[in-house]
């Protein structure tokens, strides 16, 4: 496991470990949260954001106990696990929370790939990559650009589609690279019409759905593609 860097010049409380597949993920955080408190005692507190049963009124149920004081005088960890599940509402509801954390309280964000979480998330999150980099996300510089995925033809889309289906793993990172170019929209909202948000923000919604779909059915990588980028042009045409 390796420390990238500190994105948070506010002393932040919350680590998102990323990369390397899930059964690395979870032994890695273990790790952390004994090295982290390995002289005192902690209480970790597991949420699993992948749950059948999870409904974002489960998540509004844990953001208000996890702003209670702790019975206890021990330190207490709230684990995310399947955070890719996090909608951008839900991000937005949890940042809050991330900013003001109450004494003793830290945060760690389970995912494979952090491109998923918004912004204000990443700048106030200390990353700790799991695994080999290489099979956790390609450079963003080689994605395309909006200007591309607006303007060009459907037949150089799909080539696009194609280019970036060749592994499902490969998928699930440009599908996490379209919702930073969303995310990116929304955060400066440029020339959005009144009803363009509400869109922008659905949109986000199906690609998580999108992301999911990859990952745990038998539906073509290159289907799901070309899905997102047809639905990623009309939002921002």
């Amino acid at each position: 496991m390796k420390k990238d860097k500190t994105m948070s010049s506010h002393g932040s409380l919350t680590t998102i470990i990323y990369g390397g597949s899930f059964e690395e993920r979870k032994a890695s955080l273990e790790t952390w949260s004994a090295g982290t408190y390995k002289d005192r005692d902690f209480e970790k507190i597991y949420i699993d954001l992948a749950e059948d049963q999870y409904k974002i009124k489960d998540f509004r149920k844990t953001i208000s106990e996890i702003n209670y004081s702790s019975l206890r005088n021990s330190a207490r960890i709230f684990i995310f696990l399947n955070s890719h599940k996090l909608s951008f509402i839900m991000q937005n509801m949890l940042l809050k929370t991330l900013e003001e954390p109450l004494k003793n309280t830290r945060f760690v964000l389970e995912i494979s790939n952090y491109q998923s979480f918004i912004p204000t998330i990443l700048s106030r999150s200390v990353l700790l990559r799991v695994g080999n980099q290489s099979n956790i996300s390609s450079s963003v510089s080689e994605y395309p650009v909006s200007d591309l995925l607006i303007k060009s033809s459907i037949f150089d889309l799909f080539k696009i589609c194609e280019k970036h289906a060749q592994s499902r793993d490969e998928a699930s990172n440009f599908i996490s690279h379209l919702m930073s170019q969303v995310k990116e929209v929304l955060i400066n909202k440029v020339e959005l019409t009144s009803d363009k948000p509400q869109k922008l923000i659905a949109f986000l919604d199906f690609l998580l759905q999108s992301h999911e779909w990859n990952q745990t059915t038998n539906v073509s990588s290159k289907t799901i593609l070309e899905n997102a980028i047809l639905g990623y042009r009309n939002c921002l045409t």
